[in-house]
């Protein structure tokens, strides 16, 4: 993984899965070229995105932002907001929140016992 996509809260893989804090970001850009990653991405998956609060709406997957911002996910991971086309292609955890993050400016959030 490339320290550029992350962000401090996003979820990744190591040993296990844990959430990024400022040591573990500058420990990721450390290990950044070795062959043995210090982190990696984490599928995003049924489980993933009903711990991040969306709902299964038959095709896609959706969650809202304040009423005001719906997002959507398809089983295939193209996003689309608001019922517009789809206009790109999430496939781990961290790509979805970022996404969410810029859209919103919110953080996507999970419930503690669900961790």
């Amino acid at each position: 993984m490339r320290t550029q996509e992350l962000r401090i809260g996003n979820w990744v893989k190591g040993n296990k899965e844990y959430q990024i804090d400022i040591q573990s970001l500058v420990s990721i850009a450390g290990y950044e070229k070795s062959e043995t990653p210090y982190a990696n991405p984490i599928p995003l998956t049924e489980e993933w995105l009903l711990r991040l609060g969306f709902m299964n709406d038959i095709e896609f997957w959706y969650v809202n932002s304040n009423n005001e911002l719906r997002l959507y996910i398809s089983a295939s991971g193209l996003a689309a907001i608001n019922d517009d086309r789809a206009f790109g292609s999430i496939r781990h955890v961290h790509q979805l929140q970022n996404l969410y993050f810029a859209l919103t400016g919110e953080e996507l959030t999970i419930k503690q016992d669900e961790v």
